[in-house]
């Protein structure tokens, strides 16, 4: 059974994926699978990271 790597939902068969190796230095690597198209019922991601922090502590 194929897991996808984004919204850990299983990948039916007539579902698109793709593949992506992970190689480890310490032991065997991993192939992680993911939908092809966009996670089903998961809009994309508009920000992934926020535009800027806010600064708390004392005034000086």
């Amino acid at each position: 059974m194929r897991i996808c790597a984004r919204c850990h939902r299983p990948i039916k068969g007539h579902e698109a994926y793709e593949t992506q190796d992970r190689p480890s230095a310490s032991g065997q690597g991993q192939t992680l699978y993911r939908h092809a198209v966009w996670c089903p019922d998961d809009p994309p991601p508009t920000e992934v990271a926020p535009t800027h922090r806010r600064r708390y502590g004392r005034a000086g």
